[in-house]
């Protein structure tokens, strides 16, 4: 009984290290960090943080001319590749209950020469350049909503299931992203309104600019009364105005460019068609309010 017993509890305890081990790799606790992070393309500063407002920052991942010789080297698969997979990602932010990652950026990075070949130097160098992805201010915004802090941004080198290097940064966000939003703005400075109507209707684009102005505390600057498209559902009748904008917030006080969407109802195929005074804004990026006028 006491032999069955031990057996038991071996059984037990290799099964529930089996399984701990298991959920270690499916959470990634088994990443090993192996990257190093530099401020200079020439990889002699070394850096733990990104300090607010920085962009761009290199990556140095080792290789070894082992790991890629066909057929039985860890990352043979990669031997003929001459770019790198490059992605940043902020892992398990809370939300009560909810756990989320959020991709900063993702990048194809074009090398050289092949990765056999870089192998023979022992290492290759990436810049990173996070404001090069196209979302990255509403991928700041998405970590902001979790708290202005400094986050772990994890960097991953290669295909996210294999890769050939992972490190983590420190980012700096305790500003709540001011630094990047003044540099975007200032990158807008020289912004100018080339829109032109391509449609002509002065009464609708007047009666749409009054209706948006009123219900939704912004004055309009410029307008471009772009596409207008009728189309059916059934029985009814409608036609789609896209028209492109430049305006202020006047609840936050900030400049924007911008795009109505307005639906116009229609009594039958060939109008006659009215406006429905509910027209729809979006925001584009934010512009300095010297350039809304110009």
């Amino acid at each position: 009984m006491k032999q069955t017993l031990t057996v038991a509890l071996f059984l037990f305890c290799i099964t529930g290290l089996s399984a701990q081990s298991l959920m270690d790799k499916l959470a990634g606790k088994e990443e090993k960090s192996n990257l190093e992070f530099y401020s200079d393309p020439d990889g002699t500063s070394t850096i733990e943080t990104i300090k607010p407002g920085e962009k761009t920052i290199y990556v140095k991942v080792p290789l070894r001319s082992k790991d890629f010789k066909v057929p039985f080297g860890k990352y043979y698969a990669y031997s003929e590749w001459d770019e790198l997979e490059v992605t940043a990602e902020v892992r398990g932010l809370k939300d009560g209950y909810s756990v989320a990652d959020v991709r900063i950026y993702y990048e194809r990075i074009q090398l050289p020469a092949n990765l056999t070949e870089m192998a023979k130097n022992g290492e290759a160098i990436a810049k990173v350049e996070l404001s090069k992805d196209i979302n990255f201010e509403s991928n700041v915004a998405d970590v902001l909503e979790y708290g202005n802090d400094t986050y772990d941004l994890s960097i991953i080198i290669g295909d996210d299931k294999e890769p050939l290097g992972y490190g983590v940064l420190k980012w700096d966000l305790t500003d709540g992203g001011q630094a990047y939003a003044a540099a975007s703005l200032a990158s807008r400075a020289d912004y100018t309104f080339g829109a032109s109507d391509d449609v002509t209707d002065p009464d609708f684009k007047a009666s749409v600019k009054e209706d948006i102005e009123r219900r939704l505390k912004v004055q309009i600057y410029q307008m471009a009364h772009g596409d207008r498209v009728p189309y059916n559902r059934g029985l009814n009748y409608y036609r789609r105005n896209q028209i492109g904008v430049t305006f202020k917030d006047l609840e936050d006080g900030k400049c924007y460019t911008g795009g109505i969407s307005a639906f116009e109802d229609g009594s039958g195929p060939n109008g006659p068609y009215s406006y429905d005074m509910e027209g729809q804004l979006s925001y584009g990026d934010q512009i300095p309010c010297d350039r809304v006028d110009k």
